[in-house]
């Protein structure tokens, strides 16, 4: 899979947490670095299972950046060398 997405969970209103998806042309996920080995990657269906159970407690944005997303937010993060993305 090649992750092309920011993914943004918000709980009440607020940022909780960020992950990176491959999403299709239409902006619905096909897999996730949050979600794995579901049996359901690459399909259209992994999408439904993502928002309805796994992040059913709050409000998930998919933004089509090429992970730019993802890494702004890691870049802000105070994390070891090793973590640090490029």
């Amino acid at each position: 899979m090649a992750y092309n997405a920011t993914v943004y969970h918000y709980r009440d209103g607020e940022h909780y947490s960020t992950f990176v998806a491959e999403v299709d042309g239409q902006g619905v996920m096909l897999a996730s670095n949050a979600v794995q080995c579901t049996g359901l990657e690459g399909s259209p269906a992994y999408d439904a299972y993502v928002r309805s159970a796994a992040f059913a407690d709050g409000e998930l944005r998919v933004v089509a950046d090429g992970t730019e997303g993802y890494r702004k937010v890691l870049r802000g993060l105070a994390l070891p060398p090793a973590y640090v993305p490029v």
